[in-house]
């Protein structure tokens, strides 16, 4: 809610840090392996092979993004799977513009409230906050972070069909790996598909 307040009023400042994309996309695998499993879910990450190592943005918040639409899906979903996909779109003047899926065979959103989704306080339908609860705010923090990185988030989906949430973002194209936090960075494969 401090985040929030901090959003509505404009106050709240990215930072521009490097850090290794893959490790912090990996990261969000395991948290959402562990609540996965609790659930008798599959889960996947497959990242594209085009994807850079490093970037430079505001790892922290585009942590709380992916890792609310992963908890969503997670939470939305009795059976089947959550899907994290990560591509690259695009690299021009020095940025990356790069694309991130968050897919489930959940229980879908009518299509009534798709056009609200992302506004406060508001959930897919009455029956849906009595069953799984919550403030109605995941959503709409998650819509003013990307507006504050100059993203853009869209969602499909269909009543209980699941749904897929697309972010794109732009990135700043980091230095060289030596300018990362070395705890924090790691080399490693470039596309991964874990059951």
């Amino acid at each position: 809610i401090l985040d929030y307040s901090k959003l509505k009023e404009k106050s709240l400042e990215l930072e521009q840090i490097s850090f290794s994309l893959q490790e912090l996309l990996r990261n969000i695998y395991k948290t959402g392996k562990a609540k996965a499993r609790e659930k008798n879910l599959k889960i996947k990450l497959q990242l594209d092979f085009e994807l850079p190592e490093y970037v430079r943005a505001d790892s922290l918040r585009l942590s709380q993004i992916l890792n609310n639409l992963m908890d969503n899906a997670i939470k939305f979903t009795e059976q089947g799977e959550v899907h994290l996909s990560v591509s690259l779109l695009s690299t021009e003047n020095g940025l990356h513009n790069i694309h991130f899926s968050v897919k489930d065979s959940g229980i879908g959103i009518p299509e009534k409230s798709l056009p609200y989704i992302f506004d406060n306080f508001v959930q897919a339908s009455k029956e849906t906050t009595r069953k799984y609860g919550g403030s109605g705010l995941g959503l709409s923090i998650v819509k003013l972070l990307v507006d504050l990185m100059e993203g853009n988030i869209t969602v499909d989906s269909k009543l209980g069909e699941g749904s897929e949430f697309h972010v794109i973002l732009p990135f700043r194209e980091s230095g060289s790996p030596e300018e990362v936090n070395q705890e924090h960075g790691r080399e490693g494969e470039h596309e991964i598909q874990i059951p």
